[in-house]
Formats: C-alpha cells, sequence, structure tokens
C-alpha cells in the first residue's frame, strides 16, 4: 500500500483544526500560542496553514500541552 499525499494532507488539517480550536476557546493569539506551546510564531502560523511537518514527538508534545491526546489507530487498508 502506497501512502498518499492526501493521506498526510489529511491528517495536517486535523492537528491545524485542534489547534485552531484550542486557540479559539482560549482567545490566543498566534504569538500568545506560541509562548505557551514553547515554539515560534512562524511555526505555529505554518501547523495552521498546512506547512509544517513535524515529528511524532513534538506532535505528542503539543497537543499533551492544549490539553488533548493523540489516539492511534490502524485498520487493515484497502486493495
Amino acid at each position: 500500500m502506497k501512502i498518499t499525499t492526501d493521506f498526510y494532507h489529511g491528517l495536517k488539517i486535523e492537528i491545524a483544526e485542534a489547534l485552531y480550536v484550542w486557540m479559539e476557546k482560549n482567545k490566543l493569539s498566534k504569538a500568545k500560542a506560541a509562548k505557551i506551546l514553547g515554539f515560534s510564531r512562524p511555526y505555529i502560523y505554518e501547523i495552521l496553514n498546512g506547512k509544517r511537518n513535524f515529528s511524532l514527538k513534538s506532535l505528542c508534545e503539543m497537543m499533551a500541552k492544549i490539553g488533548m491526546e493523540p489516539v492511534l489507530t490502524f485498520k487493515e487498508a484497502k486493495p
């Protein structure tokens, strides 16, 4: 099975949406969110715009800081 670009893009969108919802809920600017998360403002901007690739470790750390736990599931691929 080949992982498509659409698959990765979908994950990036899901991550960006979780971050955006957290920022909206807490009325945070990109700068304030970056400070809380320990990232730069451009890094947050890139995540929100789907332009950032990140490690599993940095993803888990970021989600933990916003009070979320990533859930990973696997299923059999369709032929």
